[in-house]
């Protein structure tokens, strides 16, 4: 990834992967942007790379969330689960941050508010779930699941793109990386 990034490669991946394979090697210094917070809110990027600025607050947050910095996920999960089309991509993620604090009904309404704008099974499931019986927290993130969650978000922004063997070979990759997903 650094050779990759030293040769002026600025793609998707290289951005996504590289703060994943510092968090991997437990270089959390280097695996958490301190200025990712500011360029979300400056709101200058273009469209395309907004998405892929999104994807990579999403992940910091989840490593965030990992390291125990709750109120900086949350921060981050703020923004970019606003109402809207993100809310449906990245609003999961912080429903699952606001479950593993207790704050159900927060996830809750979260839920339904991305229900509102997408008829999403999994984020259905999650819902119907919060009342059951059986109640389980989701899972904590950890890396392979964020980064099987970043190939699965690139691949599909491949194939948007008409990108068929790149999108084939980044959801390939996802599959490798969490196979039980």
């Amino acid at each position: 990834i650094e050779a990759s990034q030293k040769a002026g490669a600025s793609d998707r991946a290289t951005l996504l992967l590289k703060p994943l394979s510092y968090a991997a090697a437990r270089q959390w210094d280097k695996a958490i942007d301190p200025t990712l917070e500011s360029q979300l809110n400056a709101g200058t990027t273009p469209n395309r790379d907004r998405l892929v600025l999104f994807l990579q607050a999403a992940n910091q947050a989840r490593l965030l969330e990992m390291k125990g910095r709750h109120a900086e996920a949350e921060a981050i999960f703020k923004i970019i689960c606003q109402p809207g089309p993100a809310s449906v991509l990245f609003g999961p993620y912080y429903g699952a941050f606001l479950e593993g604090r207790g704050r159900k009904d927060e996830a809750r309404k979260l839920y339904t508010d991305i229900l509102s704008v997408s008829e999403d099974r999994l984020v259905r499931q999650r819902l119907d779930g919060l009342d059951a019986k059986d109640y389980r927290k989701p899972k904590s993130p950890d890396v392979r699941l964020i980064l099987a969650d970043s190939l699965f978000l690139s691949g599909t922004l491949y194939a948007s793109e008409q990108q068929s063997e790149m999108a084939l070979a980044t959801l390939r990759l996802a599959q490798y990386a969490a196979p039980e997903t």
